[in-house]
């Protein structure tokens, strides 16, 4: 399995490209560490289900946020999504949005950084969504 110590970023905004070098304290995989880039940094994945509502899917994500710590901030019945906010932990991010899509045969899970020039997440947004579907997958069949 391939370790990386550092990461060396080439962005190319205006004439000058933006050059940034992350170097890791400890040796990292990279299995286990895939980051999302781009603005903002968000991981998104889909899921298929056999949730019967709306109101089923909604007891099942807000149990998994109240379990997460993570707040409630809008719940909208007609497009049938569940946006959470996601506290900051360490000093990596300052916080991530979570969104749940409801469709009666899959859902969509989304994480992505609050802040919108944040474009590395250090792959706290894939462990966001990996948190929040091991308690979802508790609750129903996936």
């Amino acid at each position: 399995m391939a370790e990386i110590k550092s990461l060396v970023l080439c962005i190319r905004v205006t004439q000058q490209p933006l050059i940034i070098k992350i170097t890791f304290n400890s040796t990292l995989l990279i299995s286990d560490y895939v980051m999302a880039i781009g603005f903002p940094a968000k991981y998104t994945i889909q899921k298929e289900h056999a949730l019967k509502n709306f109101q089923a899917f909604s007891d099942v994500v807000n149990e998994a946020f109240t379990a997460l710590g993570w707040k409630n901030l809008k719940e909208d019945q007609e497009r049938g999504q569940i946006i959470a906010q996601i506290p900051a932990t360490g000093s990596l991010t300052l916080g991530e949005l979570c969104k749940v899509q409801y469709t009666s045969t899959h859902f969509i899970l989304e994480s992505r950084c609050i802040l919108f020039t944040q474009f590395v997440d250090f792959g706290k947004n894939k462990r966001n969504i990996k948190s929040l579907l091991s308690i979802v997958n508790q609750s129903i069949d996936v």
